[in-house]
């Protein structure tokens, strides 16, 4: 019976507290780490980061400069021999006016992620690395999958999902799933679970305030995927807006007449930097300009394919 009301009060404030969020519209910044374990040891990373419309976000370099510091430690940590495939590093931006959010969803894949041995994978050692998701991108939901010729023999801390059938573990927030000393033992060559948690949502009701941060964490997980679903079928209005600004960098190009520096584009279409860093970058995978380094700065020079925008 006492377990009863505790369920009960907790589907209560959970209920509360999505009202409140949908009535206001408002949310703090989210983020959500999707990692793909693979049999060979690499793991895929997506990470998802939904910002105010407003806010800064990494620019390729620093993107690229973070994954890798964190890599070198890791390696340093473990004492194994770890890299970034370079061809793997993506970094793709959304912006919804409707919600006056951008989703960045940076992607890459990290090889020798975990420990193989024999018919053994284990998954953990590398978040042993001081302020591991503080050099990424802050506390937020993570989600592991495994493969599935791969049956789990431990999985620790408890996640607060887990669903058998896609081979995946969910903890709602990264902070708790590090203070529990994060260790996955996977065995090949099995189709079962050997061993492993229930699907439970949670370890146990007597988790209480724990359990009502958790339930609001998926609230606003759902309710941010709702929100992206709609950001998609705006795709063309942003599409527009993208074109609109990269023909303003152009219109700027084509009227000083000679190559320019990246600094001084920024200053004349207002721009933020990594704003103009985004926009140049396309242009450029497209042959539309051409850059290159003169000290801390960069000389664009618009190319003969330049009708192409015009």
């Amino acid at each position: 019976m006492h377990k009863m009301k505790t369920v009960r009060l907790t589907i209560l404030l959970v209920l509360l507290v999505l009202l409140v969020f949908l009535k206001t519209g408002q949310s703090g910044d989210f983020v959500k780490y999707a990692v793909q374990v693979h049999e060979d040891g690499t793991a895929t990373w997506q990470i998802t980061q939904v910002l105010d419309v407003n806010s800064s976000i990494d620019s390729w370099n620093d993107f690229q400069e973070r994954i890798l510091s964190l890599v070198n430690v890791a390696e340093n940590l473990t004492g194994r021999e770890m890299s970034i495939l370079q061809e793997s590093l993506q970094m793709g931006i959304t912006i919804s006016w409707e919600t006056r959010s951008k989703t960045v969803v940076y992607t890459f894949t990290w090889v020798n992620f975990t420990v193989v041995n024999g018919n053994q994978e284990t998954i953990g050692d590398v978040f042993g690395v001081t302020d591991f998701f503080t050099r990424l991108y802050g506390d937020g939901s993570l989600q592991l999958s495994y493969p599935e010729s791969c049956a789990v023999v431990q999985v620790s801390p408890v996640p607060n999902e887990q669903d058998n059938a896609s081979r995946t573990f969910t903890w709602y927030r990264t902070v708790d799933f590090i203070t529990g000393k994060p260790k996955i033992v996977l065995r090949f060559g099995q189709s079962e679970l050997a061993a492993g948690p229930s699907g439970a949502l949670l370890a146990s009701v007597g988790l209480g305030m724990v359990a009502v941060a958790s339930s609001i964490m998926a609230v606003v997980y759902l309710v941010k995927k709702r929100k992206a679903t709609k950001t998609k079928s705006s795709g063309a209005d942003e599409l527009t807006l993208v074109e609109s600004e990269e023909n303003k960098i152009l219109e700027v190009l084509k009227a000083n007449g000679r190559p320019m520096q990246q600094s001084l584009i920024v200053e004349k279409c207002g721009f933020s930097k990594a704003k103009a860093s985004q926009l140049l970058k396309a242009l450029e995978q497209r042959g539309i300009v051409r850059r290159y380094k003169r000290g801390r700065d960069k000389i664009v020079v618009l190319t003969s394919k330049k009708e192409e925008k015009t």
